[in-house]
């Protein structure tokens, strides 16, 4: 980046002034929910093309998106929203266990609550999470988690991916393997409710990351009109799938004439997300850059920092991007990943 503003995201008149002498031609964002909101006010302010509230609402708002969806006859788990601590207990006591009660308002599992077993809840930790101090009780879906990264142009919706990700905790993401191997049917199905959910949200143009869940039944858990983190829709999505949705945003926001994208690609990758032991680091060995078919290597730990419990992806350790035609292929890349990276721990 050539510039960095050091103002908190909401603060939108610091970046408006910060940005306006720029003569931008447009301004995105393309992992934060919560950025959205304030990105379409820069925006607006710039004379730039931009997203309704009302749209924005529904794709930032969790209990929203759950309301717009069931209105649309498209599967979603059961959930309350939950504005004070009695009212997470009475949802808690009309929907039994298990259940998560999230912000209705973050990202990255961040402020996410697992209720499996009978418990107390800290209330102030679930509602401080919440810039608009409120929950979502919803039914915990034991099962297959699968990701649709897609891209809307002028208010159609294309389906570009189908990922399988696996936790190592809930909450805590292992690894995101694309192309997902499942039957053509479960596939058709994602894409279909994707498709259907943000064709009727009134938006008419983005990139958009949406999450299931699969217990033999297929529940859509959120949708977001922004990119996927860790480089999903920069560095996975173009190889994947053949397209690259940065490229139709930017002729978007031009003006431009734009065709339909082709139809996608099959190709493999994994963004792998890494955990080292509790403990001071005293030594790191890095030789992981420069890794053929490695797109992407980031180590967020150095010497002398504590590492202590893993609670959501942000407090993981490093992640790996590798990209390749196959999953073997992809496979062997993260071998190589794993002899190249060595942390030694002090416990």
């Amino acid at each position: 980046a050539d510039k960095w503003i050091k103002s908190d995201i909401l603060n939108v008149d610091d970046y408006i002034q910060e940005v306006i002498g720029l003569n931008p031609a447009f301004v995105v964002t393309d992992q934060c929910d919560v950025a959205i909101e304030p990105l379409a006010k820069i925006n607006r302010a710039l004379g730039h093309p931009a997203h309704d509230e009302a749209v924005i609402n529904i794709f930032r708002d969790k209990f929203e998106m759950y309301r717009s969806a069931c209105n649309l006859g498209l599967p979603m788990p059961e959930s309350r929203i939950a504005k004070t601590p009695a009212e997470i207990d009475a949802a808690v006591a009309a929907m039994g266990l298990p259940l998560i009660i999230k912000p209705v308002d973050s990202n990255a599992s961040q402020g996410c609550l697992f209720l499996q077993t009978p418990g107390a809840i800290d209330y102030d930790w679930a509602f401080s999470k919440s810039d608009r101090g409120a929950v979502v009780v919803q039914r915990l879906i034991a099962g297959r988690m699968f990701t649709v990264d897609g891209l809307l142009i002028d208010g159609k919706h294309y389906s570009l991916t189908l990922a399988e990700r696996t936790c190592r905790d809930l909450g805590v993401i292992d690894r995101v393997d694309y192309t997902a191997d499942v039957p053509e049917t479960l596939r058709a199905e994602a894409h279909r409710i994707t498709d259907a959910y943000v064709n009727a949200s009134g938006a008419d143009f983005g990139i958009t990351h949406t999450e299931f869940l699969y217990d033999g039944n297929l529940y859509m858990m959120e949708t977001a009109i922004r990119g996927g983190g860790i480089g999903t829709s920069s560095h996975v999505v173009p190889h994947v799938s053949g397209i690259d949705p940065y490229q139709y945003m930017i002729a978007h926001f031009r003006g431009e004439k734009i065709a339909p994208p082709p139809t996608p690609l099959r190709r493999a990758a994994t963004i792998k997300l890494y955990e080292f032991p509790k403990g001071i680091v005293e030594h790191i060995h890095d030789e992981v850059i420069g890794t053929p078919k490695v797109a992407l290597w980031k180590l967020w730990i150095k010497k002398g920092d504590r590492l202590g419990d893993v609670k959501n992806v942000k407090d993981l350790h490093a992640v790996a991007v590798v990209l390749g035609e196959t999953q073997a292929e992809v496979n062997q890349t993260l071998e190589t990943v794993q002899r190249r990276i060595n942390v030694k721990i002090q416990t």
